[in-house]
């Protein structure tokens, strides 16, 4: 197991943490560079693997769908792909066209008490607020949705991500997908999906730079300060009611976590010396 792969799975072990999920394709996101902050102002994030998997496909057939009409003024549905004369082209498409990118899936570990602070104080994307950057509650009816993090929400989110994990859905994948929606006739099924994104050997694991740095808390208190005076938060929340208890305690265990990851990795990093 790889050194940073080991120590995400001990710290998940250790300390209460959690996980959450982004997809990124080359022509529809910006790529997921936690040391730059380089992000679209709004990105979303899949409170769990489920979720994450129902969004992906669903991307994938957008991007399909887009590319073959382009093409070949085709749709990509059932139909097309029970249509002996018409599939060649779909699996020609995916492995000779220039429009199909490869995507991306990720992972994030953070804080588990920043979960919190999200279903805290997130808002329905039919009842945002007043306009203001607030936290949007996405897909909610679907396998726990996610959440769509502004510039504010979105710096913290950079601050308190521990490690990072990431695969490549590549064209090999994708006509793999393609040729799961054919024989079992769902467009759809989340699960198509499983075989990439549940096998935790092919992601490769980075350590957040952030993480490096003993003056990181103040990176985070200040942004919790920045979101508490633009009034970026739920009424009635506790973030609201108790804002220095919510900090406190946020960094804390951000901090509990980070000397955690630390003495995991110099555990191993001493054995593999021996």
């Amino acid at each position: 197991m790889a050194l940073y792969q080991d120590v995400w799975v001990q710290l998940k072990e250790s300390e209460p943490s959690i996980e959450f999920y982004r997809f990124e394709g080359a022509k529809t996101c910006s790529k997921l560079d936690l040391s730059s902050g380089n992000h679209d102002e709004y990105v979303y994030i899949s409170k769990s693997l489920d979720h994450h998997m129902y969004f992906t496909i669903r991307r994938l057939k957008q991007m399909i769908n887009s590319s073959l009409l382009e093409s070949d003024n085709i749709p990509f549905v059932s139909r097309t792909l029970r249509d002996d004369t018409v599939y060649p082209k779909v699996k020609n498409l995916i492995i000779n066209g220039d429009s199909i990118d490869s995507l991306y899936s990720y992972r994030l570990i953070c804080p588990r008490s920043f979960g919190l602070l999200l279903k805290d104080n997130c808002f329905n994307n039919s009842n945002l607020k007043d306009g203001k950057r607030v936290i949007e509650r996405a897909d909610r009816r679907v396998y726990g949705g996610g959440y769509g993090l502004s510039l504010e929400w979105r710096d913290l989110l950079t601050y308190l991500t521990y490690f990072t994990a990431s695969t490549r859905i590549n064209r090999r994948d994708i006509l793999d997908i393609i040729i799961k929606m054919k024989t079992s006739g769902k467009m759809t099924y989340k699960n198509h999906l499983a075989d990439i994104v549940t096998d935790i050997d092919r992601y490769q694991f980075k350590m957040n730079p952030h993480i490096m740095s003993d003056f990181n808390k103040y990176n985070i208190i200040n942004a919790l300060d920045n979101i508490l005076e633009k009034g970026l938060i739920r009424d009635g929340s506790l973030f609201s009611e108790n804002p220095r208890k919510v900090i406190r305690d946020l960094v804390n265990e951000y901090e509990s976590g980070r000397e955690k990851s630390f003495k995991i990795l110099e555990k191993k990093i001493n054995l593999q010396g021996e």
